[in-house]
């Protein structure tokens, strides 16, 4: 996807609207307008500017570092009211130090009903230790909504209590998230036990993806990752982690993380930037997977041209690319739906 960055800076409103309007019929689909103070702008003219966004081709929005804490709930509701009119289905709202609206969040986030938002980015909003027992969950605005992809990771979650954590985990019961990155949030310092009981409530929700990357879980022994994993109830067929983190783990360890997802489907792999190694498509990334047990196939020349050509974008859809063996279209377009 093609992206642009608009600072507002000292302009003036209309010569902002005007910028984003000038995205309509272009390629440009990604919009970043993060670290733009939006306090410092009034409602009317911040509603303006989403407003702009409707003619426009644009489906993910970034409206990180806003500082949005520095707005009340009903004049941020007024202006996030706006996306219902949009088709954005990835909106980012991480580092906006959410957590200072308490229990008003979950109020804020009931913006996202009747919107197109699928893929929710909540990231380093300092949400951990800031919820208390008998407070309405955040997540509980979730429901009515589309969002099937939530971002929670780097929100020191880790230091909630697991009375907090287990009611925040199971709102997501009667919601639409399949996927849920916990990433970065020192889940580690809980115990085994305490992590167990913290996953299990997640039965029952239709969560199929755990993303638990950097959360020292290394430092808990074979014995511990074995109570842990376990746990994770059926629902949740894969489990994301990053390549060093199982590297540098015994192998009693990986294999106490194997034996609860033991296909190499079932484990999902990023290298240090976040990025899922693809091992049918990369043979340094089937190699990584080889590494730790898993039966990979080398990529295949098919696999391997096709995702070459949908990554470099090589041929016009229209013209060269009907030339090619309808089997590689096939892969050319499947790759493409990933990398957009």
């Amino acid at each position: 996807m093609s992206g642009k960055k608009i600072y507002f800076a000292d302009k003036p409103i209309n010569q902002i609207v005007a910028e984003i309007r000038a995205l309509k019929g272009t390629e440009i689909t990604q919009l970043d307008l993060s670290m733009n103070a939006f306090h410092k702008r009034s409602v009317d003219e911040l509603t303006a500017v989403l407003g702009a966004l409707i003619e426009t081709g644009i489906i993910s929005l970034d409206l990180s570092l806003n500082e949005f804490y520095q707005r009340s709930v009903d004049e941020l509701t007024a202006v996030l009211d706006t996306l219902k009119k949009t088709r954005i289905n990835s909106l980012d709202l991480s580092l906006n130090d959410l957590y200072k609206f308490g229990a008003a969040l979950a109020s804020l986030l009931s913006f996202l009903k009747e919107t197109e938002v699928t893929h929710l980015n909540l990231s380093r909003n300092c949400l951990g230790g800031k919820l208390d027992v008998g407070q309405t969950s955040p997540l509980s605005a979730l429901k009515e909504t589309g969002i099937t992809h939530l971002n929670l990771s780097r929100n020191i979650l880790g230091s909630s209590s697991n009375r907090i954590l287990a009611s925040l985990f199971g709102s997501l019961k009667g919601t639409s998230v399949t996927h849920l990155d916990l990433c970065m949030n020192n889940l580690g310092q809980k115990s085994a036990a305490q992590l167990a009981t913290l996953f299990s409530s997640l039965k029952e929700t239709e969560v199929t993806h755990l993303d638990l990357g950097r959360n020292n879980l290394g430092d808990k022994s074979a014995k511990e990752l074995k109570i842990i994993f376990d746990a994770i109830p059926v629902n949740i067929v894969s489990v994301g982690l990053y390549y060093s983190e199982l590297k540098t783990m015994g192998q009693s360890q990986r294999q106490a993380i194997q034996n609860r997802f033991d296909h190499a489907d079932n484990i999902i792999l990023y290298d240090e930037k976040h990025i899922n190694l693809e091992p049918s498509l990369r043979r340094n990334d089937a190699r990584a997977y080889r590494t730790f047990g898993f039966k990979i196939s080398a990529p295949s020349l098919l696999n391997r041209c096709a995702f070459f050509i949908a990554q470099k974008r090589i041929f016009p859809r229209e013209t060269c690319q009907a030339k090619l063996p309808s089997e590689l279209n096939h892969y050319i377009n499947s790759f493409r739906s990933t990398l957009a």
